[in-house]
């Protein structure tokens, strides 16, 4: 059984191994994770598969929008459902918040995050080149909440 909760600063070396296997020389450092603690605290969960932490999400939500701006599964855990209780839980959430569009960015090469979110109900709305520090591009992804409206034009960004 996986359990959701929101994440503590106690899970941070747990969450720092999971950022390395999942995204070893593009690994965000402890202080941005700190940052995200600060920022959007509650939004940023965790997933535990027993007594061990599996996986992490982060959602930053500003008005009717919100992004995920970082998800990861431990590699041993991956493929058995710890990212789309992440998500599933996370989108209870958003819609308890009247959150209209929920965003993301994910690089144009991954294609097994790609199917993953597609699956997830999110929609491809445009190319963003350079997006990545090493020059990759991404895919702006967007999922829409149906009977919530935003008050505001299609993304600007």
């Amino acid at each position: 059984m996986i359990e959701i909760r929101l994440s503590r600063k106690a899970d941070l070396p747990r969450i720092l191994e999971i950022e390395r296997a999942s995204f070893a020389g593009e690994a965000w450092d402890r202080d941005m994770f700190l940052d995200y603690f600060a920022g959007c605290p509650d939004l940023f969960l965790v997933a535990k598969a027993g007594r061990r932490i599996a996986g992490y999400a982060i959602s930053c939500v500003a008005g009717e929008r919100a992004e995920l701006v970082s998800i990861a599964v431990d590699p041993g855990y991956r493929e058995q459902g710890t990212g789309t209780a992440m998500m599933s839980h996370m989108a209870r959430q958003l819609r308890r918040k009247r959150v209209a569009d929920w965003w993301l960015m994910v690089r144009t090469t991954n294609k097994a995050a790609i199917r993953f979110y597609k699956r997830l109900g999110f929609v491809r709305t445009r190319t963003v080149r350079d997006y990545y520090e090493n020059g990759g591009d991404a895919w702006r992804m967007r999922l829409k909440f149906a009977g919530i409206s935003a008050h505001h034009a299609p993304d600007p960004g």
